[in-house]
Order: structure tokens, then sequence, then C-alpha cells
């Protein structure tokens, strides 16, 4: 007799929250902590307030962690777009939005702007970069 599969959605939203709360815990301390040799699955198992265990079951390991941190601050960060850009039909708008998703990203979602995304280039100063380069190629 085939067995029907087990089905929550409390069970599954717990879970979620939890695998949210670690991964928020793990990015905490990889931002906190100057060397990254340093960071453990104890400590961050400790920080989330769950098991060792819950970490490796959720996880795998220390690189299956450190993905899913850097997953979610990719998705945070809006890199999700870089897609759209890249399909853009006209390649120097592309750009431009490749490199405006990139300062937003590297900005931190907080309105400041990294240093070399100050100002942004304009679309003139980009064709005179791109004619410029495409001169010294042709030589």
């Amino acid at each position: 007799m085939p067995t029907r599969p087990y089905v929550s959605p409390i069970r599954d939203t717990a879970a979620a929250e939890k695998r949210a709360r670690v991964v928020d815990a793990a990015g905490r301390l990889l931002r906190e902590q100057a060397d990254v040799a340093s960071f453990s699955l104890d400590a961050v198992a400790k920080a989330a307030g769950v098991t060792r265990l819950t970490v490796y079951n959720q996880f795998g390991s220390r690189r299956g962690l450190l993905e899913a941190v850097f997953d979610e601050r990719a998705r945070q960060g809006g890199l999700n777009r870089i897609a759209d850009a890249m399909a853009m039909s006209d390649p120097r708008a592309g750009l431009d939005r490749l490199v405006e998703i990139f300062c937003d990203f590297w900005g931190g979602g907080s309105g400041a702007r990294p240093a070399p995304c100050r100002p942004r280039p304009s679309i003139p100063s980009l064709q005179r970069l791109s004619q410029n380069a495409m001169s010294v190629g042709a030589r």
C-alpha cells in the first residue's frame, strides 16, 4: 500500500522562518567578524537560537550555508534584474542598466552609492568612451 506524503503548511512555514533566521544570523556574523576562517556553524546556530543539527539539516555544510547567505544578499540587492539588462536590445542601454544595478547592489540599498557610482556616467560620455575604445582597437 503506497504511503501518502506528509504535508503540513504550519510546519513548512515554521521551517522557512527558522531557515531565514539562520541565514540572517550567518549574514550578520559574516559582516561583524574580521576573519571568515572563524565563521562556524556552531556560532551561527547559537546566534539564530537553533541547534547545530538544524543548521546541518537545512544547509548540509558550511559551504551550503554560505551559498544561501550570498544568494539572499543577491536577492535583496536586486541582482535578479541582470537578466533583463542583458536582454535589452540596445547594448548601451543594457550597459547603463548593468551599471545602475551594480551601483544599487554595492550601495547596499541604503541610497548611498559607492564612490565609483557617483555621478553615474551619462549616455553621451559612455558613447565617447565606446568610440574611443573602438578607434584604439581599429589601429
